[in-house]
């Protein structure tokens, strides 16, 4: 199911749709977390295989003029979305895991709106970035300015 697509959207459209698709992506993502759980890991080891297991299963594509919030279930069919989508799925298992998850969504330098999003997982006083977009685990990109928003 995707649960938004916004044509010729304005960008406060398409980050309220992405805050927004939690009442379905939540309960998807309980069939996904289970996955993931492996005996003696840490918390760091669960948030780093969420994130590995996302940057290899699904390839990254830009949506064009028509933005697509896809649920859990539509990325995993589809096997392929942008920094909406794998913000979704990853922030979506993640929370089913135990995790606190908050959206960063954030605009690239020389930007006034925000042009991108992943997620930050916390738990346990320590906090994890999670851009599965990057090729390095607990990163983020340069950006200008930002708005984080409590994923519950």
């Amino acid at each position: 199911m995707i649960i938004d697509r916004i044509e010729d959207a304005k960008n406060e459209d398409i980050v309220k749709a992405v805050i927004d698709c939690k009442t379905v992506a939540f309960p998807q993502a309980r069939k996904f977390a289970q996955r993931f759980k492996r005996r003696g890991d840490t918390d760091e080891d669960l948030v780093r295989r969420v994130w590995r297991f996302a940057r290899n299963r699904f390839k990254y594509v830009r949506d064009g003029r028509v933005q697509k919030v896809r649920t859990p279930n539509a990325f995993w069919r589809e096997g392929k979305g942008d920094c909406k989508s794998f913000s979704v799925f990853v922030g979506s298992v993640l929370k089913e895991l135990g995790f606190d998850v908050q959206l960063k969504f954030t605009s690239q330098p020389g930007q006034s709106r925000p042009s991108h999003v992943y997620v930050i997982a916390s738990k346990g006083g320590k906090t994890w970035k999670v851009d599965s977009t990057l090729p390095k685990f607990n990163r983020e990109a340069k950006y200008d300015r930002k708005k984080t928003v409590q994923w519950k």
